[in-house]
């Protein structure tokens, strides 16, 4: 499941890097941040579960360490760098507020207070930053959960 999480999240990802507008498309989009959420809890329950049988009692910090190969942290790691500079570059491009849509007219708001008119255009593209920031946040959740269920070893 996790593994078709992070397929989708990466899908999600690589169409609002494009400046794609997948919100107005389908709001369903937002089911992948509770699968993410979802995710990440059950590899926790599972991987506290295994430690605490394998150890026979409470694991010692960093204990999962040993029992997920290398090739697993260090592709965590790749995904969650990449992620990272998506939102230094992302940030500046997402404003102070949200894109809101209200009366007919494109504002970006903040705090329910308009701060800001836009165009049809730059709702879309603001809107497709805002998902963009998201769907990374997801791509490290579900690539985190899918490696621990592949890589773990007793």
């Amino acid at each position: 499941m996790a593994l078709i999480g992070f397929l989708a999240s990466l899908l999600v990802h690589v169409e609002t890097v494009t400046g794609r507008d997948l919100m107005s498309i389908s709001p369903l989009v937002w089911v992948l941040h509770a699968g993410a959420i979802l995710s990440i809890f059950a590899s926790v329950l599972s991987a506290r579960g295994a430690l605490m049988r394998i150890s026979g009692g409470r694991p010692e910090p960093g204990a999962i360490l040993q029992h997920v190969p290398k090739w697993t942290l260090a592709a965590a790691g790749i995904v969650s760098v990449y992620v990272l500079i998506n939102t230094f570059l992302c940030l500046p491009n997402s404003g102070d507020g949200n894109a809101s849509l209200f009366a007919g007219e494109y504002f970006l708001r903040i705090h329910g207070r308009a701060i800001a008119k836009l165009t049809e255009a730059q709702y879309h593209l603001h809107r497709a930053w805002e998902l963009r920031l998201y769907s990374g946040a997801w791509l490290v959740a579900y690539a985190i959960s899918a490696l621990y269920f592949f890589g773990w070893r007793d």
